[in-house]
């Protein structure tokens, strides 16, 4: 068969079934370490709540890495729970152009949703708020 596709085709498609299982095993391992890594960030996080520090943190961590600052950071998202109970809520206030077009303005909602947790207001009903916490690495020069 290889011989009716000519040897310099054949040995493009032998190089392409080469790549795809290189591609496969490379997708799997990124996706592990992805998944490794935001554990290891969460259990810092957890660390880090019940520790008195605060703010970014500089280490020394040696080679290969060197010196290096570790900002913790945290960003409030919406998470809409009803979203027939908040477009209620919108309409009583006058504000369904503001918030909705077609379907919900997340920047908007997230907005709101932000505003609502960093006052300590309560939440419109249907609206609730999740945090995505993440570690923002420097690497600083010697």
């Amino acid at each position: 068969m290889a011989e009716d596709v000519g040897q310099a085709l054949a040995s493009k498609f032998r190089r392409l079934a080469e790549l795809r299982v290189t591609r496969d095993i490379t997708k799997t391992a990124a996706e592990n370490a992805e998944k490794e890594f935001r554990a290891c960030e969460a259990d810092i996080w957890d660390d880090l709540i019940d520790s008195p520090i605060e703010g970014s943190i500089t280490l020394d961590l040696g080679e290969p890495h060197g010196k290096m600052r570790f900002s913790p950071r945290e960003t409030i998202y919406a998470d809409v729970i009803d979203e027939d109970a908040l477009l209620d809520y919108f309409e009583d206030r006058a504000l369904v152009d503001e918030y909705t077009g077609p379907g919900l303005k997340k920047a908007r909602v997230n907005a709101l949703a932000r505003e609502h947790f960093e006052q300590k207001k309560s939440f419109p009903p249907g609206l609730s708020f999740r945090p995505q916490r993440g570690i923002t690495m420097t690497k600083l020069k010697k």
